[in-house]
This record gives C-alpha cells, structure tokens and sequence, in this order.
C-alpha cells in the first residue's frame, strides 16, 4: 500500500504543476497497486496484468465477512474508476506517441482525482482493519 501511496503523491504533485497526463497515469497506478495490496491482503496471486478488477471483484464477493460494507457498496465506483484511468493509460504514459490531448487529461483529472483519493482511502483501511 505504500507504493499505492507515493504513486498518488505524485498525481498530486503532477496536478499542482498542470501535468495533467502524467497525473493521470500515476492515478491509475495508485489506484493499480492499491487494489493488489487487497489482493495479495486475501491471499491472491495477483496476475501480472494491469486490469485485475475482474479478480478483486470476485474476492471480495466470495469473502463477504472479511471486507467492510462501505467497500463492497462502492465497487461499482472502484469499477468504473478504475478501468476509466487505466483505458487512458497508454496515452497518458506514452503521450509523446499518441493521440492524447493535455486538455482530455484536465478533464480526467477534474472527474477522477477526487474518486481515486477515496479508492486509496477505502483500501488503506481495508488493509488496516483486515478481518
């Protein structure tokens, strides 16, 4: 979970500079390495691929005593949070080489900063309060 943590410092950061593409990225892997710290919490072998919300999901659901109720209520939020950043991952990431506009990124950061803080705070006391 510290990795999910200075992951979001920088989309902190890369936000108060207006480096809105790089900001996006570091949100995705925040977010990312957040819910594999979850994972790994449930005893999963996390997959190497980057989209495991499919596995959390499934985890979480068939554990219905170990995780809180806010978490279980918001995995549609997780969800949609979630593969949002990362299907703007590539281009955030490789912005030199793709079609992504700065202004689209704004707009991600603008509607998903605020989302993203509350999936790491969610997690983090998932993993503080594991059952």
């Amino acid at each position: 979970m510290r990795d999910a943590e200075e992951w979001f410092k920088s989309a902190i950061l890369n936000k108060q500079a207006e480096n809105y593409s790089i900001c996006v990225y570091a949100l995705e892997m925040a977010i990312e390495i957040a819910l594999k710290s979850i994972l790994i919490l449930s005893g999963k072998d996390y997959p190497k691929r980057h989209d495991i919300f499919d596995l959390l999901e499934e985890t979480v659901l068939s554990n219905p005593g170990k995780f809180s109720e806010e978490f279980k209520e918001s995995l549609p939020e997780i969800r949609r949070t979630f593969r949002l950043l990362l299907s703007s991952r590539a281009a955030s990431g490789y912005g030199f080489d793709s079609n992504g506009r700065e202004e689209d990124f704004r707009n991600i950061v603008e509607h998903y900063y605020k989302a993203s803080e509350r999936i790491l705070s969610l997690c983090k006391y998932e993993i503080e309060n594991a059952k």
